[in-house]
């Protein structure tokens, strides 16, 4: 039979971890500048397409199928991009690698800023679920109790992007039960509901007790 012998050399080629980053004219350019400085310090190759240029720009080497990359972040992405997406309208440079990206099986983040959401963005959102892509709205996690302003709410949104690509960094607080600071006000009304719900339940449950005792309510 004729045709190419692999040698062994030749069928492992190691590449560096490849991102490619949208930025679109939606408000929240901040999670794009903040998420291109961390893979920046983390050495990820990136690839940046911005909605300004990316009509001049389809015959970029990203566009093309064959191009590998670990994925593709659209951040911040508007209702506009996520729509061109949804109905496979490539007409720029943007929504053809996130087509692409769809059709070869690798992993398309769209960071949607958009409230309230209608019914018709929920039904696009859904639509590209459906498909593979993951709709990740920038919700601040306030457990982590943020000390220096916005930034540390921005930071662990990236580090939460990031980690679902599968680049693993320390930059930011991930849940923990020490998060939770129990001698506050708001909270101490939390754990003693959430305590007399359980002292119900557990007279039919008895399993939850365990439940219960770790949810004392805070003195």
């Amino acid at each position: 039979m004729n045709g190419t012998r692999w040698h062994s050399s030749q069928s492992y080629v190691h590449r560096p971890q490849s991102i490619v980053v949208s930025v679109t004219g939606a408000t929240g350019t901040i999670f794009a500048v903040r998420l291109l400085e961390r893979l920046r310090e983390l050495n990820i190759e990136t690839h940046l397409v911005m909605s300004d240029y990316a009509a001049r720009d389809l015959a970029a080497p990203i566009s093309s199928g064959p191009f590998l990359h670990d994925g593709m972040i659209i951040i911040p992405c508007g209702m506009k991009t996520l729509e061109a997406v949804r109905v496979g309208f490539c007409d720029d440079l943007i929504s053809r690698v996130a087509d692409f990206s769809l059709k070869e099986g690798r992993k398309l983040m769209m960071v949607v800023r958009e409230t309230p959401l209608s019914e018709i963005h929920l039904d696009k959102m859904l639509a590209l679920r459906r498909v593979g892509a993951i709709i990740f709205p920038p919700v601040p996690a306030f457990y982590t109790k943020p000390t220096t302003g916005v930034d540390d709410l921005i930071y662990q949104i990236v580090g939460r992007l990031l980690e679902i690509l599968n680049i693993h960094t320390q930059g930011f607080k991930r849940w923990s039960c020490e998060n939770v600071d129990r001698g506050s006000s708001w909270l101490h009304t939390v754990f003693e509901s959430t305590q007399s719900l359980l002292d119900l339940s557990t007279r039919n449950r008895p399993e939850w007790s365990v439940i219960a005792k770790a949810l004392k309510t805070p003195q």
